[in-house]
């Protein structure tokens, strides 16, 4: 289960999180808390990338497409259900 907080956004805005604080919780219990960083270095290189492959094969995205760009804290596999917080410093948790 990918339960890290992402770099996303749509056509009207982009979430900075180059590389920011980011904590993770598994019922209350963390299971990550550091500077998250996405392997691709700034995910806003992405968009363009993405945009110019769409247009190269006549990909149409409909609008209100939410992109994502990877994963700034890995790969977390509980071995229970429970109830999970991500939280990157700015915008506010997810659960």
């Amino acid at each position: 289960m990918d339960i890290a907080p992402h770099c996303c956004g749509t056509a009207s805005g982009m979430m900075n999180t180059g590389s920011a604080a980011a904590t993770i919780q598994l019922n209350g219990q963390s299971i990550f808390s550091d500077p998250g960083a996405n392997p691709a270095g700034d995910p806003r290189r992405l968009l363009p990338w993405l945009v110019d492959h769409c247009r190269r094969h006549a990909i149409a995205l409909p609008a209100g497409t939410f992109i994502t760009a990877g994963s700034f804290t890995g790969m977390y596999f509980p071995k229970k259900p429970g109830t999970v917080t991500g939280r990157i410093a700015g915008p506010p948790a997810i659960t």
